[in-house]
């Protein structure tokens, strides 16, 4: 790509320098480092950080469609129905046809008898909470804010 900027054609580069005040690096970066901590505290509960995320978002807000969870996830159909199938086999969901629209299906969050639905909410507060500790609350409510303002884009 050619920066032609002010009529400049050279080919536009990234420096050092560039590349670590990058938004998109560090934002990058700190996505890998959330996600292996969390993957690591999920997995004695044998999810996965997505898994989590879909039955988090499933019990707060409820049923929902297929096809908005997945807008909502911005994620492929391939990862996603990869995950709605190992959450349904492990009772988590349940998929149901919905009503007046058999092309679209319904997914059903399932209350668990024991303990374990409180016990992954609470590794998944801990977790959050361990990575933004070195964040003020109001730090990380800007950065809420901010997210939220490039990915409503």
């Amino acid at each position: 790509m050619r920066d032609t900027r002010n009529g400049n054609t050279r080919p536009r580069t990234i420096s050092s320098t560039r590349l670590s005040q990058s938004p998109a690096d560090q934002l990058g970066t700190a996505f890998r480092r959330l996600n292996a901590a969390f993957t690591g505290a999920l997995k004695p509960h044998g999810l996965t950080p997505l898994d989590a995320n879909i039955v988090m978002i499933l019990w707060v807000d409820g049923s929902m469609r297929v096809g908005m969870l997945q807008k909502r996830l911005a994620i492929n159909s391939s990862t996603f129905t990869g995950a709605l199938d190992r959450l349904e086999k492990a009772g988590f969901i349940e998929r149901k046809p919905a009503p007046g629209d058999r092309r679209a299906t319904i997914l059903e969050p399932l209350r668990l008898a024991d303990s374990r639905q409180a016990d992954i909410e609470a590794v998944l507060l801990d977790t959050e909470d361990l990575f933004f500790s070195g964040l003020t609350t109001s730090e990380q409510k800007e950065l809420a804010r901010l997210l939220h303002k490039v990915t409503s884009v």
